[in-house]
């Protein structure tokens, strides 16, 4: 997955969407998050049989993002910008997964894995906005959200 995501032009098409997103969250305030999905079949490169689906988010700094799960999908995240923490529902509580650490972190340290249907919410401790790429083992994400 990290040779895929390293590719110059799927860099280039997660930076593409995340500009897009940036745009949208710069005319709607009010947003928390927001994704853009990228095309895996329209990246020139082979794709993993592993990702189905791809989506660049920007989680607001300060703030949590929704809770939700994936019951059709395991995900794994890439910080591209910013520092994250991924809450995740354990039968023990809730754990708190920090990485990132902004882009100059070690590629190693930006990864993150959403086993499928656990739920789980991110949100961009540090003062700026944190960007991510979402990796979905699924083709048509089905995505259940809780208050």
């Amino acid at each position: 997955m990290i040779s895929f995501a390293t590719q110059a032009s799927v860099l280039t098409a997660l930076r593409r969407a995340q500009a897009v997103a940036a745009s949208r969250l710069q005319r709607e305030p009010a947003l928390r998050a927001t994704f853009v999905a990228v095309d895996p079949a329209g990246l020139g490169v082979a794709v993993p049989p592993a990702i189905g689906t791809i989506r660049v988010a920007i989680s607001r700094a300060g703030l949590d993002t929704a809770l939700e799960r994936h019951p059709n999908s395991t995900q794994v995240l890439l910080v591209l910008d910013g520092t994250i923490e991924t809450h995740i529902e354990t039968a023990d509580g809730w754990r708190v997964d920090r990485y990132g650490e902004g882009s100059a972190a070690v590629l190693e340290n930006r990864w993150h894995f959403v086993p499928q249907g656990v739920w789980h919410k991110s949100r961009a401790p540090g003062p700026g906005d944190c960007v991510v790429a979402a990796f979905h083992s699924a083709r048509e994400v089905q995505d259940q959200y809780r208050e």
